[in-house]
């Protein structure tokens, strides 16, 4: 069996030179065959680097916590420790994909129907909602027409919101 030559041993620096620890851990290192386990810590910088858009910096924490979570069940015989840090890893990386739905949700188009978009630009878009906050409102409201009826009268309860559209409305309290 031919010996392996440790060109990295010769590189300036000795021990504080990053190149010879990479090669030592990839070496000897205990379950470095796949070379996965040192994917999760470039993970991080980089979603660190991209805190600009949160769907890239999901995106690639998930791929650093699939790496440790593959590097962790992949190995010969998995510790008790292990066991906790595939638990850990498992969960944060469930988390990582319920916010990558959600970025996918919130980025999906609005479409609004012409008396909708008429009261978004009046009333909500001057008040600084967006159009998915306004959807989300309307899809819970009902459109009401009234003529020459009372809306509310006094003393009545009123559970909800009302809102003038369009038209005029006279108020009238006490008489």
């Amino acid at each position: 069996k031919k010996a392996v030559e440790k060109w990295w041993l010769r590189l300036p620096g000795g021990w504080l030179n990053p190149l010879r620890w990479w090669m030592e851990m990839r070496m000897h290192g205990p379950y470095t065959r796949f070379y996965i386990n040192h994917i999760n810590p470039w993970a991080k910088i980089l979603s660190y680097m991209s805190k600009n858009n949160m769907m890239r910096l999901q995106y690639i924490a998930l791929v650093g916590q699939i790496s440790v979570l593959l590097d962790k069940s992949w190995r010969p015989k998995i510790s008790q420790e292990n066991w906790w840090s595939i638990r850990y890893y498992s969960i944060f990386a469930a988390i990582n994909i319920r916010a990558i739905l959600a970025i996918m949700r919130e980025q999906r188009p609005v479409y609004l129907s012409g008396n909708d978009l008429e009261l978004y630009e009046l009333l909500f878009r001057p008040n600084h909602f967006s159009a998915r906050q306004f959807q989300t409102l309307i899809s819970k409201a009902q459109w009401h027409e009234a003529y020459d009826s009372a809306l509310v009268t006094e003393g009545q309860h009123v559970d909800h919101l009302l809102l003038l559209a369009s038209g005029e409305c006279d108020v009238t309290i006490g008489g």
